[in-house]
């Protein structure tokens, strides 16, 4: 399956990437749907150690507003001088990464803070047109 269509299946009015309003609705969706699925996680596992919990804390800031520098360039970007499937790709690791926040036992959250700081840093990177 494709990014967009994988992305589409799981958040069902995923506007793509076509315009500006579209692109930043996408980063919005994308986003929360990760913070939420982290809030989840870590309410179903407390208590959690403190450095643990302080982590996801960061990481749920994180996805609840837009990276300045990150979303500036991608914002302010024509629509041809975006190339929306290295987006699309991170778009669609992110959601994959959050559904498996409902599996991850206590003993692993730590390596999986670490993966899903990875997948945001690559979305970042994304989006300002760098290799990812």
């Amino acid at each position: 399956m494709q990014p967009l269509e994988s992305l589409k299946a799981v958040i069902a009015d995923f506007p793509g990437y076509d315009e500006n309003l579209a692109r930043d609705r996408s980063d919005e969706l994308v986003r929360s749907y990760a913070g939420e699925r982290l809030a989840e996680m870590q309410e179903r596992l407390e208590p959690l150690d403190a450095a643990l919990d302080d982590r996801i804390s960061q990481l749920l800031l994180r996805t609840a507003f837009a990276s300045q520098v990150s979303h500036k360039l991608y914002a302010s970007s024509e629509r041809s001088e975006v190339d929306a499937g290295p987006v699309a790709a991170a778009d669609a690791q992110t959601i994959a990464l959050a559904d498996r926040a409902a599996s991850i036992v206590a003993g692993g959250v730590g390596a999986y803070l670490d993966e899903i700081t990875a997948v945001l840093d690559r979305r970042d990177a994304a989006m300002r047109g760098q290799p990812v």
